[in-house]
């Protein structure tokens, strides 16, 4: 059976509360809001995987010289281009270990990489593009100091559901800690 997987970083739940306090003052934007338990930063996109167990241990591999590293969520705002909007998301400087954790990733999961830079985003809402000029907020740039540890990768699994994806972690993969 082929499951549609990704790897990622679960958001905290101090960070989630963040993005609560800030969605519960946009409310009045027609989006669809990403639910806190939900809310995290992908390193590898979705693809369709029969052979968890295999994914579990490359994951593994890749993680081994991994240490707890911090992010920073700096502007929430459209995106993912201006042109082209169909989210809101949270987006701050890429630190350099998270560009070498995804890259790591893709390069032990044999995945293509992107044709961009990687940058730390954290999307908190979706919607079709085709709507955008319905949206009464047209210009979207706030300010927020949104942190958290990384201290954990997840290869989850996404359930497609008509309510908008629900996921699952099959395999929790904590960082190892730096010797003093």
């Amino acid at each position: 059976m082929k499951h549609r997987v990704f790897v990622a970083i679960r958001v905290s739940q101090k960070l989630q509360e963040e993005v609560v306090k800030w969605t519960s003052a946009h409310t009045r934007l027609p989006v669809r809001w990403i639910a806190p338990e939900n809310l995290h930063v992908t390193l590898i996109p979705p693809w369709y995987e029969e052979a968890i167990e295999r994914v579990e241990v490359e994951v593994a591999n890749a993680l081994q010289e991994a240490h707890p590293f911090p992010i920073e969520f700096e502007t929430v705002s459209y995106g993912p281009t201006p042109k082209n909007p169909r989210l809101i998301w949270a987006t701050g400087t890429t630190p350099q270990e998270l560009t070498t954790l995804a890259k790591n990733l893709h390069k032990a999961l044999k995945t293509p990489s992107e044709n961009r830079p990687f940058q730390l985003h954290l999307t908190i809402a979706r919607f079709r593009s085709e709507i955008f000029s319905s949206i009464p907020l047209k210009k979207l740039d706030e300010r927020v100091v949104w942190a958290q540890t990384v201290d954990a990768v997840e290869l989850m699994e996404s359930h497609l559901k008509p309510s908008g994806a629900q996921y699952e972690t099959l395999a929790r993969f904590p960082l190892s800690r730096a010797v003093s």
